[in-house]
C-alpha cells in the first residue's frame, strides 16, 4: 500500500517540501533509479546466498581467511 507524502514527511522526520524533492528527483532520473534499485537487488541475493552456510561453501570453497564466510556458530566450512 502506497504512503502519502505527508506520511513519509512525518515517518521520516522529513518537510514536506524535502518528501516532493525527492519524488521529483526519482522521476526526472529513471535511469539512474533503475540501476539503483537493480544494485539493491543484487546485493540483497549477495546477501540471502551468503546467509547459507552451504552456498558460502559452494561459492568460496578455498576461503582459508573466512573473508566470504558467515560466521555461524554451527558453520564448520570456514
Amino acid at each position: 500500500m502506497a504512503s502519502t507524502p505527508e506520511t513519509v514527511a512525518s515517518r521520516l522526520d522529513l518537510s514536506l517540501s524535502e518528501v516532493y524533492y525527492a519524488l521529483a528527483y526519482y522521476h526526472d532520473h529513471p535511469d539512474e533509479m533503475r540501476a539503483v534499485e537493480e544494485e539493491r537487488e543484487r546485493v540483497r541475493e549477495m546477501v540471502v546466498a551468503f546467509s547459507n552456510p552451504i552456498l558460502q561453501y559452494i561459492l568460496c570453497p578455498n576461503s582459508t581467511q573466512g573473508e566470504y564466510i558467515y560466521r555461524h556458530p554451527t558453520n564448520t566450512y570456514a
